[in-house]
């Protein structure tokens, strides 16, 4: 079983239409289709199950995993969310068995890349309505156990272009907390990207 302790920073943005287009055109990616459940405790914490399957795509890799997974993610510090993840590997009937029981299912590219230094993955969703991957994303940002400052996650946003990343329209700010932005990234997450949703 692997186990994971991460710090990280969420990003949901659009970027622009060239940048959907360099999408397009990547050929290394993870192709991940996953269906979780998730659930709040009066504490704060978020406990989240999953199944996931993961196809390497490019280089001739073609190498496919399926795992399940609890994660416990922290209440937020800063706009940094502490996550203790339990990974197990798991057959391909079990994750087909699963799958159609999530309450979320989600298909998604993902780039891994660094930026500024810290590892990022970057998902580019599929989305319900459109039938295709659309023009908002999930940036997962690494950080270290202490946070970031306002400064260093200004400096990460301003590296984006350098990997080809044009944000057009950045849902949460991190330093702006409001029922707002709340409400967007419900909205992807619970909408948008939601293949199970009604």
């Amino acid at each position: 079983m692997a186990k994971s302790n991460e710090n990280e920073m969420a990003f949901f943005f659009a970027v622009d239409s060239a940048t959907v287009a360099r999408f397009k055109d990547i050929k290394k990616y993870l192709m991940i289709t996953q269906s979780e459940c998730y659930s709040n405790t009066s504490t704060g914490l978020r406990i989240t199950n999953r199944v996931r399957r993961t196809e390497h795509c490019g280089e001739g890799s073609g190498e496919v995993i399926f795992e399940a997974a609890t994660k416990y993610s922290l209440p937020p510090k800063g706009g940094t969310a502490r996550r203790v993840e339990l990974e197990k590997p798991i057959t391909q009937d079990e994750y087909e068995m699963t799958l159609p029981f999530g309450e979320k299912i989600y298909q998604k590219r993902r780039f891994v890349f660094k930026i500024d230094g810290l590892d990022a993955d970057l998902d580019w969703y599929f989305e319900k309505e459109s039938q295709d991957f659309g023009a908002y994303c999930k940036l997962d940002v690494n950080t270290p156990a202490e946070g970031i400052s306002k400064g260093r996650v200004i400096a990460l946003l301003k590296a984006l272009p350098s990997h080809g990343i044009v944000i057009q329209d950045l849902v949460n700010p991190p330093w702006l907390f409001s029922d707002g932005v709340k409400k967007r990234i419900d909205q992807l997450m619970n909408a948008q990207w939601n293949l199970a949703a009604v």
